[in-house]
């Protein structure tokens, strides 16, 4: 089999370029999937205490913000990585290939649901859920209407109804 991975976004690039001992790469292959998960939802200040805690990561991402290093996502969420490994994948002959691509379980669905093991099993979302997940996405549902979950239908002019 050929193995094509997507494991991290185009945020990660300049920091792996900088690198030059391979320690964050070993930081990041040593990272159970559950603690990589949860510094991606607590944000920069715990990925910057969690993540890059020892000096020699804490000076690879001393001049990024908590905000920068919030933007540290997984390749499975980063369209053009995505493109990049499918196109690797339409490119390689002679054997079968797989992409793998991570990511985040949950991801978008709010803080309460993202990266939680119980995201696997949830059916519903509370109505606070549904307000994160509609104020995540941008969408023009008034609150006493979100707990009825309704479908939105963006308007006849608009430029995913043109699409």
């Amino acid at each position: 089999w050929n193995v094509v991975k997507v494991l991290w976004s185009s945020a990660w690039d300049p920091l792996f370029a900088r690198d030059a001992s391979g320690r964050l790469a070993r930081r990041l292959s040593e990272m159970l999937d559950g603690e990589y998960q949860k510094c991606i939802v607590e944000g920069g200040a715990y990925m910057r205490e969690h993540l890059f805690n020892d000096p020699e990561l804490q000076s690879l991402v001393s001049h990024l913000s908590d905000g920068e290093l919030a933007g540290l996502l997984p390749g499975g969420l980063d369209p053009e990585k995505i493109n990049a490994g499918y196109a690797a994948a339409i490119a390689h002959r002679g054997q079968p290939t797989v992409v793998l691509a991570q990511t985040i379980k949950g991801f978008g669905l709010g803080g309460e649901v993202a990266a939680r093991n119980v995201t696997h099993e949830q059916k519903n979302l509370t109505p606070q859920q549904l307000r994160d997940l509609r104020d995540g996405l941008g969408l023009p549902i008034p609150d006493d209407a979100v707990g009825d979950a309704p479908f939105y239908r963006p308007s006849e002019d608009s430029r995913e109804i043109q699409y």
